[in-house]
């Protein structure tokens, strides 16, 4: 899940104490990755531990998908048109006012329903969507990161690299080295 978005809402701090367990974790990572650097079965296990760890200590999103949440039978049904159409076009220019108005809501009422509905705002969601189909582009394709950018929808490559770092937390060159690796 993508939800580590701008605006907040996956991680509730910036930052936190790390527990002994996490810290335990991250070293038996670091260690396998050094004195076993082909153990590539171990490496994804301890990562995965890692990331639950981490998750179950600093976010609230513990027991469904922000997409889950969102198509869920209780979730209003103009909340889920809404969430249709930024499916169908995660790149374009966020324009909330005119998913407001697909709605048939006000800006204002469509950004309470949305919030209710998905824990989340408008921009954060579609933040998550359209990092997903960066990763999927990163990882599936060798098209240089410049035109990947724009297809995305970014005006400059600079804009997309900013957005998937403050978001997946290394460049889209370093994700697409480390995702050829193998993790």
């Amino acid at each position: 899940n993508w939800a580590a978005s701008s605006g907040g809402g996956f991680f509730e701090r910036s930052c936190g104490e790390i527990s002994p367990r996490i810290r335990a974790l991250a070293m038996d990572l670091s260690a396998a990755m050094v004195h076993a650097p082909l153990a590539k079965t171990e490496h994804e296990r301890l990562l995965g531990e890692l990331m639950i760890a981490v998750i179950e200590r600093f976010s609230p999103w513990r027991s469904v998908s922000l997409r889950e949440a969102a198509l869920a039978g209780g979730v209003d049904w103009r909340v889920r048109r809404a969430i249709r159409l930024m499916q169908k076009d995660p790149c374009a220019a966020p324009d909330v006012g005119r998913l407001a108005a697909e709605a048939g809501l006000s800006r204002a009422h469509f950004f309470r329903l949305f919030g209710q509905s998905t824990g989340v705002t408008p921009h954060v969601f579609l933040n998550v969507l359209r990092l997903e189909r960066a990763v999927a582009s990163i990882v599936a394709t060798d098209e240089p990161i410049g035109g990947m950018s724009e297809r995305l929808g970014f005006s400059v490559p600079a804009h997309f690299t900013r957005f998937f770092r403050d978001h997946a937390g290394v460049s889209p060159a370093a994700f697409r080295s480390v995702a050829r690796l193998g993790f």
